[in-house]
């Protein structure tokens, strides 16, 4: 399996299956296949982050953009782009 089939992979496991252990394996899959690419480090925190793993979030959004060093959850979770909704509203960042 090539690099893109490993993002589009998983991708689906996490956005329509919800398998979080086997997106974030394809997006390992994905990083040994190309460490410098980017797609993969914000792909595999939002994994994580789904999954309660803050700390390997920010490792993951970290290795994609370091600027992102020292920020707090809520800032966390509005870098890699995860939307809040509470009662049905979508927060703003």
């Amino acid at each position: 399996m090539d690099y893109d089939a490993h993002l589009a992979r998983g991708q689906e496991y996490f956005l329509e299956k919800g398998d979080y252990d086997a997106a974030i394996r394809d997006f390992d899959s994905a990083i040994v296949m190309r460490p410098m690419r980017l797609p993969q480090y914000y792909d595999r925190g939002k994994v994580h982050f789904a999954k309660g793993d803050y700390d390997a979030a920010m490792r993951d959004l970290n290795k994609a953009d370091p600027k992102h060093s020292a920020m707090s959850r809520e800032e966390l979770r509005c870098a890699l782009g995860i939307s809040a909704n509470t009662n049905g509203k979508r927060a703003i960042c």
